[in-house]
Parts: structure tokens; C-alpha cells; sequence
């Protein structure tokens, strides 16, 4: 759940944290991902910490699923499952948000940077060798913001 709040901070963070020195803590809410009533919500507790934190939306999980879900429904990972086709939206076969679409509703409250490629590499090797440069590129972010 770490990585993913990181991410998620590192997509949306150029924007809201101009200004602030080379190094802070800042204390993001911790919103524990909703298990019960939903599945694969790590994206959805991210982005309800994210709203909690720059008080943007009193929105819980359930609520940002089901508008996720209404503005990207022509995404393939909700065209490819059962989630379109509950009445009512059941979460608990949610497919999972995924950064590119966190990337996109997020997008609304500032511009955001999205590392994230746009197609996979050919080829273990190619792949780790992207992998580990995406992966410099926001360990080197992250040290310019200190997140305990």
C-alpha cells in the first residue's frame, strides 16, 4: 500500500508541492484499503488519502470507484470485466484502478507528471533495464521529499 500512496504522491506531487524545501514530512492521512465490501482498492484508498490530505473531497473509496468507473468506462480494464455490467456497481469485483487512471482523475486538481509508459518493452531484458530507470527516476524524487 506504501508504493502505491508513493506513486501516487510522485504522479500528482509536481504541482501541489512547489515551494516547499528540497526535504519535508508531510503527514498524508492513512486511509486503510476497503477489503470487505471491495476488492484491488489500494488505488481508491491512494487517491481518498490524496483528497483527505489537500482537502479536495470528503469522498470515501466506494464513492471515487463508482466515479471512476463512470468516467472511465471505455477503459479496457473495466470494458474487459464484469464491473460495467453490475446493477447496482458491485465493487467487490472492482478490477482495480491502476495508475494511468488515477493519472487521469487526478489530472482535474493540477497538472501531474505520468512516467508511465505508454507501451511494454520487447524482452526481459529490455523490461528490467526500463524498470530500473523509472524506478531511479522516483527514488530520486522521493529523496528530494522525505515521506515517513
Amino acid at each position: 500500500m506504501k508504493i502505491i500512496v508513493l506513486i501516487v504522491l510522485h504522479l500528482f506531487a509536481h504541482s501541489l508541492v512547489a515551494g516547499l524545501p528540497a526535504a519535508s514530512q508531510i503527514d498524508v492521512p492513512y486511509v486503510k484499503q476497503d477489503t470487505v465490501t471491495m476488492r484491488n482498492a489500494c488505488g481508491l484508498a491512494s487517491i481518498e488519502m490524496i483528497y483527505k490530505y489537500w482537502k479536495l473531497s470528503g469522498k470515501e473509496q466506494k464513492e471515487i470507484g463508482v466515479e471512476v468507473l463512470e468516467r472511465f468506462s471505455k477503459a479496457k480494464r473495466y470494458v474487459d470485466s464484469d464491473i460495467l455490467k453490475a446493477k447496482p456497481t458491485n465493487l467487490r469485483i472492482y478490477p482495480g484502478t491502476g495508475t494511468s487512471t488515477i493519472h487521469g482523475f487526478l489530472k482535474e486538481y493540477g497538472a501531474v507528471d505520468n512516467f508511465k509508459m505508454k507501451q511494454l518493452p520487447k524482452g526481459l531484458k529490455i523490461a528490467l533495464k526500463v524498470r530500473g530507470g523509472m524506478m531511479t527516476k522516483l527514488k530520486s524524487y522521493i529523496a528530494k521529499i522525505v515521506l515517513l
